[in-house]
């Protein structure tokens, strides 16, 4: 993915410095408790003509986002995440990836769909408290098909999030799980 087109509304990049709440990175989105390391989104679709300086939620067709969460609702159900997503059944990405890399999402689908799949969940990677997955999924409404990488790491109360979204027909699979990739292993 070319770093040029994403619009970057929030980083840390040095240690010490204080996450952003939801209202000071997104507009027309509703909090889940989490608080901001990082969040980006595609300078075409996701930038907010009213507030410029933040993400529209509604609009984005690519994004990206660092975040943790100390809420116990989440925290647990991020531990079933962790233990559902572990045990999903297919083939693991590693596999699956030379397939789909130049593929965009509604690409992707359309092999799933081949084989009468709405959507898919794949395996990435998993540790003891932590995992990542990919998901590709259609919608019945006929909203474009999307991808979604996410990374999830419970630490004692806290849960990390490092998640990125697609339904662009724009980037392939490859552009969206690399910086998504780069962000797992800046941020874990």
């Amino acid at each position: 993915m070319n770093l040029a087109d994403l619009f970057i509304a929030f980083q840390i990049v040095t240690n010490g410095a204080e996450p952003a709440a939801l209202e000071d990175v997104y507009t027309n989105r509703e909090s889940d408790g989490q608080v901001y390391l990082y969040a980006a989104a595609d300078k075409a679709t996701g930038v907010d003509s009213a507030q410029p300086a933040k993400i529209d939620a509604n609009s984005l067709t690519v994004g990206f986002e660092v975040t943790t969460n100390t809420e116990g609702a989440y925290v647990d159900l991020a531990k079933f995440d962790l233990e559902d997503y572990r045990n999903a059944q297919g083939d693991n990405f590693s596999l699956l990836e030379p397939v789909i890399q130049d593929k965009n999402p509604a690409q992707v689908m359309a092999l799933y769909k081949s084989a009468g799949l709405s959507g898919v969940v794949v395996p990435i990677e998993f540790g003891d408290a932590w995992g990542s997955w990919a998901e590709f999924i259609t919608f019945p409404d006929g909203s474009p098909p999307k991808m979604t990488f996410t990374f999830k790491q419970i630490e004692g109360n806290s849960l990390k999030e490092v998640i990125a979204v697609s339904s662009s027909s724009k980037y392939t699979v490859s552009d969206v799980y690399s910086h998504w990739k780069d962000l797992v292993e800046q941020y874990r």
